[in-house]
């Protein structure tokens, strides 16, 4: 590609893209565009007059464009060393694809879907101002010793929504009163508090504004006292609604019980449901939430870290690419578009930190509006957690433990009867005919569990089985079957008397790659978090799961024979073992993705990284083996041979790939 066609396919890009700020006069004239010098010589960065950049790919077999900002600007000499590296990186891989002499592929045809403008135009927070109304700490914790609670991300999510709508307009109905406990570990204390019901009122839509606080986090000098107390009324009253649990410095809540309660209370449309990502596949999800956008309604959005944080979040846009606007509600900080694959609320332009990747157990809630006569399903509802079951075996039998989560704020307590059903064209077959009672409590997860014997009298065959349940009402009469997911069945296979389970989907080793491993963000230095990248093909079926990256100090052995200790049966080995890094994995089918880990070295030496299928823990896809400070010495085989080159990379079978 030469330089000519790389600023053409970037004023096109920028043209067809949305626009933000300074750089929204370029949707009608055309771009005025400047190369920076970088001296790489597989890609271009172009700095758009008036802020904003560009950066395309200088191979036709390459994604043309690989970044983009609407505002700021690129300069090689003073951007941050991550990003010079992350650039570095983007080159060197387009580099092997110019050496592989590999036709340009034919793109995956994305159905065309115009640009959404972000809608909420408020960068709210959660602390100063917004927490205005929220309970001050009473508790025995020093650190929390006069200080007033932080609002919550739930709360600052839905009010940011609410906000949007500027609804209700009448009065809210009182916000019942509430005891809630607070546990602190690093002091040792569990504490319970008491809130007390909060009265009808009616939201000051006309005295809350976009902007309260500076790029600082100072409050704006002509903020007065009547918009600072509408803004934290509604806050509160949002907080109330969702039953949070407030301290100084996390409040947490769930969002899952709003699809009742913000009908209740505040008069929002009864058909707002929350759904469940994995029980999607990659396409249908993405097309779920832009029709939300399509329709005027911001998603309130919820997804984990690997390392067990969660966050709830706005998505309000579009870009026109296949990338999202995520608004975080940390006061701007971080907002951008993101692939919804890759919620990523780290800058390039940031220290890398921690637990940043919300792209685990990710839910929406959607149908958010005023009362527009929709109506909910109106009894309690069995979610689907990321892994719905799990299967264990001994030598005699299978047992399938279902995982079972329940929230709802009209029903505390709930009965209900799961079972396995096969499907046969239209009709569901139930399987196993009778189960005992699941009873459970809103927000606490439960479980049951089915039992089978591996040697059997039953016939040959193969069954797809599927997790049901049913509801027991109050006049204790069972309602309908609902399906608990689509996406996640149990292979039922017997032959020659014996019995055989399998869970899927599960992500087939033949048709999985690992093609690459490097830091792509952070120094890679000891000490210090920094984001490990694999770039990984699926050559099978699409995948919708997660990745358990297990990594191992191993000093100075080698990774071959480090493997073969630590992946026996019994195995014994004094090397170190560091926590699991768990990401969410969404590979297209017939597509290479690139799966991103945060990880902090604290060792000085070699590390082997085993890969992992996280509901098939047993699924194990690979492993490869880096230094630190951060040197990548190459993916090993499955099964290592000897006259594998040194640093070269290989596949799990052993093909060396450059």
């Amino acid at each position: 590609v030469s330089r000519q066609e790389a600023m053409d396919r970037a004023i096109q890009f920028l043209q067809s893209a949305p626009a933000q700020g300074s750089t929204r006069r370029a949707m009608t004239t055309t771009p005025q565009l400047n190369e920076v010098a970088t001296g790489l010589n597989h890609l271009y960065v172009f700095n758009v007059d008036g802020g904003g950049y560009v950066i395309t790919s200088g191979d036709e077999r390459a994604v043309s464009v690989l970044g983009y900002s609407t505002t700021g600007t690129l300069d090689w000499q003073h951007m941050p060393e991550n990003m010079r590296y992350w650039l570095q990186s983007y080159n060197e891989a387009i580099a092997k694809i110019a050496q592989s002499n590999l036709p340009a592929a034919a793109p995956r045809q994305r159905a065309a879907r115009p640009a959404i403008q972000p809608m909420v135009t408020c960068p709210w927070s959660q602390d100063p101002v917004f927490n205005d109304d929220c309970p001050m700490y009473t508790g025995k914790a020093a650190a929390g010793q006069g200080k007033r609670c932080v609002t919550g991300c739930t709360a600052t999510a839905i009010a940011q929504v609410m906000y949007y709508h500027k609804w209700p307009k009448e009065a809210t109905t009182a916000i019942p009163g509430y005891k809630y406990e607070v546990s602190n570990v690093q002091e040792g204390l569990k504490e319970d508090f008491d809130l007390p019901e909060l009265p009808a009122t009616t939201f000051d839509w006309d005295n809350m504004r976009d902007k309260y606080l500076d790029a600082s986090g100072g409050v704006l000098s002509d903020v007065t006292p009547a918009q600072r107390k509408a803004v934290a009324t509604l806050m509160r009253y949002v907080g109330q609604m969702l039953n949070m649990s407030y301290s100084p410095e996390i409040s947490l809540s769930f969002h899952d019980p709003a699809v009742e309660l913000l009908p209740k209370y505040f008069n929002y449309d009864k058909g707002l449901r929350s759904i469940f990502r994995y029980d999607y596949t990659i396409d249908e999800w993405e097309n779920t939430i832009y029709n939300e956008l399509a329709a005027k309604r911001p998603v309130v959005y919820g997804a984990m870290t690997g390392a067990g944080g969660g966050h709830t979040f706005v998505c309000d846009g579009y870009d026109g690419q296949g990338l999202f606007h995520i608004n975080w509600g940390w006061a701007g900080d971080g907002d951008n578009y993101f692939s919804l694959s890759v919620l990523d609320a780290k800058s390039y332009s940031q220290t890398v930190s921690a637990g940043n990747d919300f792209n685990l157990s990710q839910t929406a809630l959607i149908g958010i509006q005023k009362e527009n006569g929709g109506t909910g399903v109106g009894l309690p509802e069995l979610k689907m957690p990321m892994f719905p079951y799990t299967i264990t075996e001994n030598k005699e039998k299978y047992e399938i433990t279902l995982s079972l989560i329940y929230f709802s704020a009209a029903y505390p307590t709930a009965t209900f009867e799961v079972d396995l059903f096969e499907k046969k064209g239209d009709q569901w077959e139930q399987f196993t005919l009778g189960s005992e009672p699941v009873n459970l409590k809103t927000g606490v997860d439960g479980t049951y569990i089915f039992t089978y014997y591996k040697s059997t009298n039953d016939p040959d065959c193969q069954k797809n089985l599927y997790v049901r349940y049913r509801y027991k009402g109050a006049d204790n009469k069972y309602g309908d079957w609902t399906l608990l997911t689509k996406s996640q069945y149990i292979e039922y296979k017997v032959s020659n008397k014996k019995l055989t389970l399998t869970g899927y989907p599960v992500l087939n080793q033949t048709n999985f790659q690992m093609k690459g491993a490097k830091v792509t963000r952070g120094t890679g230095n000891l000490k210090t978090t920094c984001e490990i990248t694999l770039t990984v093909e699926n050559k099978g079926a699409e995948f919708n799961g997660a990745f358990s990256l297990v990594p191992y100090f191993i000093g100075n052995d080698k990774a071959e024979d480090a493997y073969k200790l630590i992946d026996a049966d019994n195995p014994k080995t004094t090397y170190v073992k560091y926590d699991d890094l768990s990401v969410g994995a969404f590979l297209r089918a017939n597509s290479t993705t690139p799966v991103k880990f945060i990880f902090t070295p604290k060792d000085e030496g070699t590390y082997l990284f085993l890969l992992y299928d996280k509901a098939q823990p047993e699924n194990d896809l690979g492993y490869f083996n880096m230094d630190f400070p951060a040197e990548v010495t190459g993916i090993e085989s499955l099964t290592p041979d000897p006259s594998q080159e040194k640093g070269a990379w290989y596949d799990l079978q052993g093909r060396k790939m450059v």
